[in-house]
């Protein structure tokens, strides 16, 4: 019975490692499992972070750093490749820029390059120092991390553009190597990048059959027709305006209206100032006095000598003479008061420009418009003057209100070109707009769109390279 006990107690003691080796043996594989997903995240944001650089100087300064973290290296640098054999350091781990001149930045360019003369530059190496030094260089027996590792960065056709050499006081294992090789892979893909030409780089991304797909249908596009348009400033006008000019010459006494205001057929417009119209109409109406008079004294002394007939004839001409000297003279001082001859809208600038300003006979002062009846008023610029034709299509986009077009036809054409507001040589064109309800206001301004007869589309798009080039180059 006592050795049955002491075999039971045995059992129990015996049995109690087995149990805390299970508990272990579970706990670790999750650890295990954390530290691989840590591990594997690590690697996606670097090689995020990788393709995320814009330059090669910020990819080369990313890559020795994050080499450093990724395989706890002391110290990591990132050589260009300048030649077959020749390599310049353009990053060193923890530091912000290179000294080129340097003891310690010329003894790895050396090392790099007798890596190159040995023909295992496009390959990853492991070794450890002195090896591919010079014995008689200082920093051979100084320099204080011995174990070296050689990562090259390859572009897409196998060269070695570049290569990392990482330096540590362990020496590199095959599980060590591992996440810098895929770490170098990434960073040689946008070292590709970056340094491709961007003819090259579109070439690469973009598939010979979808240029062709692409090109035949650019070609195709170029022959699609549609309508020749061009752009020239436009105003509402009247259709058929009154224009009113100075009867007479002289000075404007007074404006009896505004601008913009509506008058009736006989309403007074403006006077000019009729002191000597009065004048000479007064001195017109004296000498006809003394005329009648010459006449009468000549009858009654051709009633006593008949030689006074000779000074009635003369008499009757005078009078006669006279007569229409003062009726000239009436109807200049009437002419000096000028009237409506049509209901309608006064336009005129200000009556400040025409109080006192003298005018010639025939100038025009203002004008009386149907605000009803309007057009539309295009300047066309002699260089657009290929969408000219019969009853052509406009539409005005008013700078007051440019979300709602104005559709409009063509009525008539100027074929002589005169300068603009802006000394530019144009066409008039004008056009009845084809509106509904209320015309638009006279005096608006805008942006009217002419269309013209239908060309393919290559020569829409090139008409003005085209006309440039024979106008410079005569071809």
């Amino acid at each position: 019975m006592t050795t049955t006990r002491l075999n039971t107690i045995s059992s129990q003691h015996s049995s109690m490692p087995l149990a805390h080796k299970d508990t272990a043996a579970a706990t670790a594989k999750p650890l295990a499992v954390e530290a691989a997903v840590s591990a594997l995240q690590f690697m996606l944001k670097l090689e995020a972070d990788v393709r995320a650089t814009k330059t090669v100087d910020e990819l080369a300064f990313l890559a020795v750093n994050s080499a450093r973290k990724l395989t706890n290296a002391r110290q990591v640098f990132l050589l260009r490749a300048t030649g077959p054999r020749s390599f310049r350091i353009m990053s060193i781990s923890s530091m912000a820029s290179v000294e080129g001149e340097s003891p310690l930045v010329l003894w790895v360019e050396r090392m790099a390059a007798r890596i190159a003369k040995d023909a295992v530059s496009a390959k990853t190496i492991c070794f450890s120092l002195p090896a591919y030094c010079m014995a008689e260089d200082a920093e051979t027996g100084t320099y204080p991390f011995r174990e070296m590792l050689w990562v090259p960065l390859k572009d897409l056709g196998g060269a070695t553009v570049a290569g990392l050499l990482l330096a540590r006081e362990q020496p590199w294992t095959q599980e060590s190597q591992a996440p810098i090789a895929r770490f170098a892979e990434a960073c040689a893909y946008s070292w590709d990048l970056l340094t491709r030409p961007l003819a090259a780089r579109w070439k690469r991304r973009v598939n010979k059959r979808v240029l062709l797909a692409g090109a035949a249908l650019i070609a195709l596009l170029a022959f699609v027709p549609v309508p020749m348009t061009a752009l020239a400033p436009a105003e509402v006008v009247a259709r058929a305006p009154t224009v009113i000019a100075a009867p007479i010459e002289g000075l404007i006494d007074e404006i009896l209206v505004d601008p913009s205001s509506r008058v009736k057929a006989g309403d007074v417009l403006f006077r000019f100032n009729d002191t000597q119209a009065r004048n000479a109409a007064e001195v017109a109406e004296r000498e006809v006095e003394v005329a009648e008079a010459k006449l009468r004294q000549a009858r009654q002394g051709a009633f006593v000598d008949a030689a006074y007939n000779h000074d009635v004839a003369i008499a009757q001409t005078n009078l006669s003479v006279k007569k229409s000297e003062r009726d000239y003279a009436r109807d200049l001082l009437a002419k000096s008061t000028v009237v409506a001859d049509r209901d309608g809208l006064v336009l005129y600038s200000d009556k400040r420009d025409l109080i006192g300003r003298p005018v010639a006979i025939g100038q025009r002062v203002m004008e009386i418009s149907d605000p009803d009846d309007v057009a539309l008023r295009i300047l066309l610029p002699v260089d657009d003057a290929a969408v000219i034709g019969k009853d052509a299509a406009v539409r005005l986009f008013l700078d007051s209100d440019p979300l709602h077009p104005i559709s409009g036809i063509a009525t008539r054409t100027s074929h002589i070109a005169r300068l603009n507001e802006g000394n530019q040589l144009s066409f008039a064109i004008h056009a009845a707009p084809q509106v509904q309800g209320r015309p638009p206001r006279l005096g608006l301004r805008g942006t009217a769109q002419v269309f013209g007869s239908r060309v393919p589309l290559a020569y829409f798009l090139f008409r003005r390279p085209l006309t440039y080039m024979r106008q410079r180059l005569g071809i």
